[in-house]
């Protein structure tokens, strides 16, 4: 019989065995726990009733008591009025010398009310009832009843569990036998010594016995169940001894039929080469994995010989390698295993081959004997992380960003474009979500179906306006494809995303002056062609017309005037639309600046024949003024402040200029009584090439009244002032009431130069 025989078939008995022991068991500790549930039951049921018992004693007790003397007397009160049914018994009512009135109460008064105060502070109540009443508030109830009925039978005691008011008592009642005493009060009703006259019942609450009775059957549940837990637990471990001794012999019975056979088919099967070694290092098995790896056709080839001087003999670089010096070698005498990562070992042709390798002590009877060694080829392994480094390189030296997330959206990997490209570090980056550079600029539609095709195995194109980590925009054109896994499940997303910020500036750039072109110089140009108009005429007449002359030489200055307002305009714009650092930012006073604005915006009404008052107010100490700009900007874009107050101002009416410091800002206010505008035009203003007027009488004039413009004076202004950290404000409380200009500039320079992109690139 083989050893898997002889294990299955003792495992059967056994089993079977165990398993009647188990039932036997179980049946000791269910007999054991149902004797201990019917002595509590009994136990909980006689202390109950020994309670009653009591209580019915102590009912007998007062009746005798009182039976014996003919009943008591006690004062009449309210509680305790003459007994009418007593009426016909002498001197039921008397009165004493003091003059207290007193009444008699019989023993079924006395145990009403002694009964009543029992029940109230103690829970227990007691009631002498009669089938033939002197008193019906006496009357039985049904189960009193029918215990009377039983006593007129002979029976002797009458006790069972009952509800009174939806709770559970124990009633218990006993015979009430007339004595002579109680011919007193109950002779006239033809009852003689040793009649039953009633009964006696006593009602005792259960819920105390049940909740003891309930507590004493967890109680002896749980040390049953522990119990049966225990034998159970001895059963076991009395069961596992048994199977482990088993067990120990019929490995020992297996260990001993073990052959070379079975350790061989155990090699040849594994995947990786594996061969070992005696202490001087002489091959003593090899696998087919082996030889297949090492080129040996035969195992007599390698078993016999050195192992380390057939395939191990010579290091990567060519120099050789001692034996000494092998892991092997020192594996064997200090008996701890070593492991080498790359390791090169040598072919029967010639060629090596780069492996990783496990060197492990051989042990028998605690004494090292040998040692066994595996390895893997890792050349394939190599030249994939060649690829990777190579690709990896490629990634962090691309101009283009590369951000890898996982499904969720979690970054993964980003380059060194993505850190210049938004400002956040790798270590930032890594484990945030994309969102972070959410710029608002998209809705969320936008989003959804970026979102709907990738996660549908898509690749989504697009074009993107993001935030960077300064706060300033920037915008880019992405690719965003899914990854996906062997089983065809998208394991993460790559983005190859190229910043356009600047090509996309140069076109704005572009699409203004061609704005320019198309819409202001068509003014100057009129003006030109009337001024040669004149000349031509000139030409023609023999007389000199010194009126025309002036007429052209006015045309000629003022169309310079109008390209030279058009070109700076336009350099401005430029400028800041590409971002250039050209401004030239240093600490300077203020108050010369406006005052300058201010008197040559006086001098230019003058010389345009404008009535208008302009006043100028700066409430600030010397050095107080000064702050971080480009002066030139500053001065340009308040001029045109002022000038555009002034062209909305009738004559007759007033400016007024003033500045102040507000916490760590210099504050500019220009306030005119001009004609106003409506709340709902207030923001439009700021639009490229917006006007108030209409476009037949639109102009490049900058102080005449209604005189129009080149549409780009207040934009320029706030684009400006943002540019310095600053911002410009207008405010208005309608039509014909004026307008307030405010302009703010930081004591500080707090950035470089604001994305001043942001509510007017998307305008334009």
């Amino acid at each position: 019989m083989s050893s898997i025989e002889d294990k299955s078939g003792f495992l059967s008995i056994l089993n079977r065995y165990l398993v009647i022991v188990v039932l036997v068991w179980t049946v000791i500790v269910a007999t054991l726990m149902a004797w201990d549930i019917y002595r509590v039951k009994k136990s909980t049921e006689e202390r109950a009733l020994s309670e009653a018992f009591a209580n019915f004693k102590k009912d007998m007790a007062f009746r005798y008591w009182t039976a014996s003397h003919g009943g008591v007397y006690v004062p009449v009160d309210e509680r305790t009025p003459p007994n009418p049914y007593l009426a016909h018994v002498p001197e039921r009512d008397i009165t004493t010398p003091a003059g207290v009135r007193l009444t008699l109460m019989n023993p079924a008064y006395v145990m009403r009310q002694v009964n009543e105060y029992f029940l109230g502070v103690y829970g227990v109540s007691g009631h002498l009832t009669s089938l033939n009443l002197l008193n019906p508030n006496n009357k039985p109830d049904e189960w009193e009843r029918a215990a009377l009925e039983s006593f007129e039978k002979g029976v002797e005691e009458v006790f069972s569990v009952a509800e009174i008011n939806g709770e559970k008592h124990l009633r218990f009642m006993r015979p009430n036998i007339v004595e002579k005493a109680c011919l007193k009060c109950h002779g006239h009703q033809g009852y003689e010594v040793g009649d039953v006259r009633g009964g006696v019942s006593v009602s005792i609450p259960l819920e105390q016995y049940e909740n003891y009775k309930q507590k004493e059957y967890y109680d002896h549940f749980a040390a049953n169940g522990i119990l049966w837990l225990f034998g159970l637990l001895g059963v076991a471990l009395g069961s596992r001894w048994l199977k482990s001794q088993f067990r120990a012999t019929i490995q020992a019975q297996d260990e001993l039929r073990v052959s070379e056979e079975t350790r061989r088919l155990l090699l040849d099967n594994m995947a990786e080469a594996v061969f070992g070694a005696d202490l001087e290092g002489i091959c003593t098995f090899v696998n087919p994995a082996c030889l297949e790896l090492l080129g040996y056709g035969s195992v007599d080839e390698l078993v016999g010989k050195n192992i380390h001087s057939v395939i191990h003999h010579t290091h990567e670089d060519g120099t050789p390698f001692p034996e000494s010096e092998c892991p092997l070698y020192n594996v064997t005498r200090q008996n701890k295993p070593a492991h080498m990562e790359r390791e090169v070992l040598w072919r029967k042709d010639g060629s090596s081959f780069v492996t990783e390798i496990w060197f492990h002590p051989l042990a028998k009877d605690g004494k090292v004997i040998g040692a066994v060694v595996n390895f893997i080829d890792i050349t394939e392994r190599i030249r994939d992380e060649k690829e990777r480094a190579r690709l990896f390189t490629a990634m962090e030296q691309s101009r283009e960003v590369v951000v890898i997330t996982d499904p969720s959206g979690a970054i993964q990997y980003v380059n060194r474009a993505f850190e210049i490209s938004t400002g956040y570090s790798r270590g930032e980056a890594i484990g945030a979500n994309p969102r972070v550079l959410k710029s608002g600029k998209h809705d969320r539609e936008h989003y959804k179906n970026l979102w709907d095709t990738i996660t549908s195995g898509a690749t989504w194109k697009g074009h993107l306006i993001n935030k960077r980590k300064d706060g300033a925009l920037y915008e880019e054109e992405a690719t965003i494809s899914p990854v996906s896994g062997d089983k065809g499940e998208i394991t993460g997303y790559v983005a190859v995303k190229r910043d356009i910020t600047r090509e996309s500036r140069l076109q704005q750039a572009r699409d203004y002056f061609t704005s320019v072109t198309s819409h202001e110089l068509r003014t100057p140009l009129t003006k030109l062609s009337l001024a040669r108009l004149v000349l031509e005429k000139m030409g023609r007449s023999d007389k000199l017309d010194l009126e025309s002359v002036s007429a052209s030489i006015t045309a000629l200055d003022s169309s310079i005037n109008d390209f030279s307002r058009i070109i700076t305009a336009g350099e401005m714009f430029t400028d800041l639309a590409l971002y250039r650092k050209t401004m030239s930012f240093r600490d300077a006073p203020l108050s010369p600046i406006l005052s300058y604005c201010v008197e040559l915006s006086k001098k230019n009404l003058t010389e345009e024949k404008r009535n208008i008052e302009m006043s100028m107010s700066i409430e600030l100490e010397k050095g107080e003024d000064q702050v971080p700009c480009d002066p030139a900007m500053i001065q340009y874009a308040i001029g045109e402040v002022i000038s555009n107050s002034a062209k909305y101002t009738p004559d007759g009416k007033r400016i007024k200029v003033r500045m102040r410091r507000e916490n760590e800002n210099i504050v500019i206010y220009i306030m005119d009584e001009g004609i106003g505008i409506s709340k709902a035009e207030k923001d439009s203003v700021f639009e490229p090439f917006y006007s108030l007027e209409s476009t037949n009488t639109h102009s490049t004039g900058q102080y005449a009244f209604k005189s129009g413009g080149i549409g780009m004076g207040l934009t320029l202004a706030r684009l400006i002032f943002q540019s310095h950290g600053g911002d410009l404000e207008l405010e208005t409380e309608g039509e014909d009431v004026g307008v307030m200009v405010v302009m703010t500039l930081p004591v500080q320079k707090a950035t470089v130069l604001k994305d001043i992109r942001v509510g007017f690139m998307e305008k334009t």
